[in-house]
């Protein structure tokens, strides 16, 4: 059976972080706006071009949540954009413009909030450190060691068959 596996992307992406680090491809304390500057595809990016603080927010900050970079899901633009187009494939670069739209939390390393935005950012930055696609990373330093041989990443709302749906009514349906 398959089916989406959710937040637990969020610790796969702390493992691959982790052994990118520890083969010195991306340092975790170091300023994210090397990665991003370094990256032509990111730098062209609207979003990370006007990231906050990109000169403060590390690597390990993202991860752990402590760079203050504001949640795009509870923004009420995003939200009436998700229930208006709920099978929408978003891009990076459009759910970190949510994120960022807002004011930063607080002042990176001071304190601790969810946010999928600082995840969005950190498979951006990993991917230009990498120089690979996120979703590359993942199955080289993730998926395949462990053998988990049909877990993609995918940016559709399709579940390969067979399938568990444990939500009725999700997505209007």
């Amino acid at each position: 059976a398959s089916w989406r596996n959710g937040a637990v992307a969020i610790a796969y992406m702390g493992i691959a972080l982790l052994r990118l680090a520890e083969r010195g491809v991306i340092d975790l304390d170091a300023p994210i706006a090397a990665y991003l500057a370094d990256s032509p595809s990111l730098a062209d990016s609207p979003s990370l071009a006007d990231l906050p603080d990109a000169e403060r927010i590390t690597p390990r900050q993202l991860i752990t949540m402590t760079a203050g970079v504001p949640d795009y899901v509870p923004d009420p633009g995003f939200a009436a954009a998700n229930a208006a187009d709920p099978f929408r494939a978003w891009t990076a670069d459009e759910l970190i413009a949510y994120g960022i739209a807002q004011p930063p939390l607080f002042d990176p390393g001071t304190n601790w909030d969810y946010s999928h935005t600082a995840i969005v950012i950190l498979g951006e930055v990993m991917s230009a450190a990498a120089g690979i696609p996120l979703a590359e990373i993942l199955r080289q330093e993730v998926l395949e060691p462990l053998g988990l041989q049909r877990t993609v990443s995918e940016q559709t709302a399709a579940i390969p068959a067979p399938f568990l749906n444990g939500f009725t009514g999700e997505r209007g349906i």
